[in-house]
């Protein structure tokens, strides 16, 4: 223990004191590239990005991959803080999808290929929840040391992954985002059975990914670039044929890498590396590639301490991107935490990705940005910014965090979860004492004499094969009349006989240099040698007062080395709770956490939720899928129930015989964490008058509008304009309820108002009539300016090229004519985009600035950048222009605003 200790200082010594932005000591001090943290900053940034993540998002999304990849950070800021909240957001969202992925029950359509449905069940962005059902799972066994642990909470993941397992196909794994899913889940699920086809099976999907797999065009072999060291994303990728691109390669000839897909690689290495046993014989295979992928990764890192969505050739999409960073420098820390990089070489390459993370990306209010929406490819959403964040987003910050406060400072303060996960699948006991650790439990080692206690045999540890073999999982059988000793261990069978050197493992002959002997009527063997024959590592740590007989801790288990020299307060921990008398810790005191965690789980069934006595829509299109009009109010919440239909304008009215008295309502829309869509809600109470509730659009990564009604309803009507991503509206479920029932925190309120008049549509024209505003700054007010570089006088000075950029959907440029005229046109122009991206946006004129009519709805012109004229002819005293978000992006480049009045 001592020498963990004195490495420890020896490294936190060895380097000079610098006063930093991230409060540490200086790495590479001539230049001062980076800085080591404080673990106490590291910490404080995992706990303002999951806070703020948590506060925002109090209710649940489905177990898809984006979500789950949160909860996968989410469960390690738990380990290293202990903070329980974290824990019990987790085990809310588990509950909420009943502990499932895609929960078809038809193996017969179980699909692997890109599924978003239900039958998508071994399609691995519906396995990686099972990862955090797994930690959940253990903690629940550990908590109650190991008496009782839920088997549901991991019954999907064993039946969905031994499925697969039966099945001949080894191609599960196509593309690089499914070795961070599942390789893990794997791992896990052998952790926890011991089955070590998991093992085996895991080694093969990988050899197929890494080596195997064809490209599009059938001329490469494999994701893994041998040049590079890096990952392609899939086989349309791939150099020297892909399909979706150049052949593998940018618009400048150099082979495509997208970075986030190279970091879902690297970092699912390293939580495989993590838990996959030491001996295990295809370990080195995985070993190998993380150690290559980091030296591929190391030599494409920017600058300025972010990695760039094209890692090779960054010019092809320049600027900061974070989710791919944050993997890398999880990887990186964890890497050199356990030894298995190189600290010198890696370590300012891993400093410099965490002060990007910390003193760029993460905002002082928690906000993980500049992370780059879901997509496949580098090109995709070039435009984020220190506001764009997402849910995996902030799950690759969690992780790198954690690992850096290890790297910065080991583990200290509430860290007996931390040592549980460190234990799932070993046992502890340490030398002179009774005592075993074993599922988070201690026991004695013989329960029937106390007083049997391992001890030290010709410098050997001597243990009674009993009490220890059947702590690991073993069969022990005893033949008195022989003296022979059995143990059997899954596929291994140890034989040894009392008095005499010579065994056997499955009729292997082998020697002891210790002979087994009776001690108090127990038969006690070579720890050693009885665990290394039933497939077992052992980790001796020396005690801190060895030289004056302190007890030395052994550790049993899949690992030689599970833990490394961030974990000495870990080590001692067990060594405390293992010595006389036992002592569980005491865990400190919760930190106060004001969250509100929500399982939302509305049923059909709900007394309380009042069911429409027709429903009838404006368009059907997609009946045959089952999308139409009466999807909208089964009480199906999953994907594959919704109505959809395309165009702007499409609506879907609620109707009760009866009006009906209703407190809330709550709109589902599809794909809530990817996208927002635009609708209006309305209702009347006489079937003449319509109330607009809301116009505008829902907010990223909600997974519920909810808003306040207390009125009679005859009517709800729901208008459909299209969503950030297309011109398609897809609702899943609306919901109204009695008076007093909470369907969740309302929206928070807009300007309500009464209209008895369709809105007129404007026009398209070829020119503009009347004449032109002269437009400044001073008449015209913008929603928001987020590029210093391209503020809203841009598309003001009739200037070719130069360009407002906003973010979202919503943006608005308010032009204020002074008093009411005749608007006789308006006319927009976007940026040049050199693909097929469009932009939503509609006009709206008011005479008041409160109550608005909206004059015009529609789309940019894919590919060009010829202004838009709209024949209006309406008198107002304000025109508002409203962006929302192009199809690629959540961003809006407007080139130009002109409007002309009579």
């Amino acid at each position: 223990m001592n020498k963990i200790i004195k490495k420890l200082l020896a490294s936190a010594t060895s380097v000079t004191l610098l006063a930093g932005a991230m409060g540490g000591i200086a790495v590479n001090a001539a230049d001062a590239t980076a800085t080591m943290p404080t673990r106490a900053a590291a910490i404080e940034a995992v706990e303002r990005a999951n806070d703020a993540w948590i506060s925002r998002n109090p209710n649940h999304g489905r177990s898809f991959w984006d979500n789950a990849a949160y909860y996968v950070g989410c469960m390690e800021a738990y380990y290293t803080t202990g903070i329980e909240a974290y824990r019990n957001y987790a085990t809310a969202w588990a509950t909420q999808n009943a502990w499932k992925g895609a929960t078809s029950t038809n193996k017969n359509e179980w699909t692997y290929s890109y599924d978003e449905s239900m039958r998508g069940v071994l399609f691995g962005d519906w396995q990686i929840c099972f990862q955090t059902y797994i930690d959940l799972y253990n903690v629940e066994l550990m908590e109650s040391r190991g008496d009782t642990a839920d088997s549901n909470k991991i019954a999907r993941a064993r039946e969905v992954m031994e499925y697969q397992m039966s099945t001949n196909n080894n191609a599960y794994w196509w593309w690089a985002d499914s070795l961070f899913m599942v390789m893990p889940v794997m791992t896990k699920l052998y952790l926890v059975t011991g089955n070590e086809q998991y093992l085996d099976k895991l080694t093969e999907y990988f050899k197929y990914a890494r080596d195997e797999i064809p490209s599009s065009g059938g001329g490469g072999n494999g994701m893994f670039d041998e040049e590079y060291k890096l990952f392609f994303r899939d086989a349309g990728y791939m150099y020297p044929d892909g399909s979706k691109n150049r052949g593998g390669l940018t618009t400048n000839g150099i082979k495509d890498f997208w970075a986030r897909g190279s970091g879902w690689v690297f970092a699912g290495l390293a939580k495989v590396l993590s838990d996959m046993p030491t001996s295990y014989a295809n370990r080195p295979i995985f070993l190998e590639t993380f150690q290559l992928m980091a030296e591929g990764v190391k030599a494409t890192q920017m600058a300025e301490g972010y990695w760039s969505r094209s890692m090779a050739d960054p010019d092809y999409a320049p600027g900061k991107e974070t989710s791919g960073t944050a993997f890398f420098t999880y990887g990186l820390a964890w890497g050199i935490n356990s030894g298995y990089l190189d600290r010198d070489t890696y370590l300012d390459t891993c400093l410099k990705g965490w002060d990007y993370l910390y003193n760029t990306a993460l905002s002082a209010e928690g906000i993980v940005g500049y992370v780059q929406p879901i997509g496949e490819n580098a090109t995709q959403s070039l435009n984020v910014g220190p506001n764009s964040t997402s849910n995996f987003g902030v799950g690759a910050f969690l992780l790198a965090g954690c690992e850096i406060s290890k790297l910065a400072g080991g583990v200290e303060g509430d860290i007996y979860p931390y040592l549980q996960k460190k234990m799932i699948g070993s046992i502890a006991l340490e030398v002179n004492t009774p005592h075993i650790y074993d599922n988070g439990k201690i026991c004695h080692i013989d329960e029937n004499n106390h007083d049997i206690i391992s001890y030290i045999n010709n410098g050997r540890t001597m243990v009674p094969v009993r009490g220890v073999a059947e702590h690991l999982g073993a069969t022990v059988e005893w033949d008195d009349a022989t003296k022979l000793i059995t143990v059997v261990l899954g596929d291994r069978t140890v034989k040894m006989t009392l008095g005499s050197a010579n065994y056997t493992v499955n009729d292997e002959q082998k020697v002891l240099d210790v002979i087994p002997e009776v001690v108090e009527g127990r038969t006690f063997i070579p720890l050693r040698a009885m665990a290394e024959a039933i497939g077992k590592e052992v980790y001796w740590s020396e005690a801190p007062n060895a030289a004056e007989g302190g007890n030395g801790l052994i550790v049993i288990g899949h690992k030689a080395d599970p833990f490394f020299e961030c974990d000495a307060n870990a080590v001692e921990m067990l060594r405390t709770m293992l010595g006389i008398p036992e002592q569980y810790p005491q865990r400190p005191a919760q930190p106060e956490k004001d969250f509100v965690v929500k399982v939302v789980i509305p049923t059909l069934s709900d007394t309380n939720r009042i069911q429409a006595d027709s429903i009838v829509a404006s368009a059907e299109p997609e009946m045959s899928q089952g999308h139409g009009a009466t999807a909208a109010s089964d009480g199906d919440f999953n994907d594959d129930s919704r109505w959809a239909a395309d165009g702007n304008g499409v609506n879907i009215t609620f109707e009760y015989e009866q009006a009906q008295s209703i407190g809330q309502v709550s709109l589902t829309f599809w794909k809530p964490l990817q996208r927002t869509t635009n609708f209006k809600l309305e209702y009347t109470t006489d079937n003449s008058t319509w109330v607009t509730v809301f116009d505008g659009a829902s907010t990223l990564g909600k997974e519920q509008e909810i808003f306040d009604i207390n009125q009679t309803v005859k009517k709800f009507r729901i208008t459909g304009n299209g969503n950030s991503e297309n011109t398609w509206f897809s609702l899943i479920e609306f919901c109204a309820y009695k008076p007093g029932v909470s369907a969740g925190t309302a929206n928070v309120s807009t300007t309500t108002t009464t209209t008895t008049t369709a809105t007129t549509q404007a026009t398209t024209t070829t020119s503009a009539t009347g004449t032109k505003v002269a437009l400044s700054t001073a008449n015209v007010k913008f929603s928001q300016e987020p590029e210093s570089q391209n503020p809203g006088r841009h598309c003001l000075d009739g200037t070719e090229g130069t360009v407002w950029a906003s973010q979202g959907v919503g943006c608005t440029a308010t032009v204020d004519l002074s008093s009411s005229k005749t608007v006789s046109s308006v006319g927009v122009k976007f940026k040049l985009y050199e693909d097929a991206r469009t932009i939503p946006y509609h006009v709206e004129l008011s005479d008041d600035g409160s109550t608005w009519s909206k004059v015009y709805s529609g789309n940019s012109v894919a590919s060009s950048n010829a202004k838009i004229y709209l024949a209006i002819n309406q008198s107002a005293r304000y025109v508002r222009f409203t962006f929302d978000g192009n199809t690629t992006s959540q961003w809006n480049s407007v080139d130009e605003i002109e409007v002309y009045t009579n």
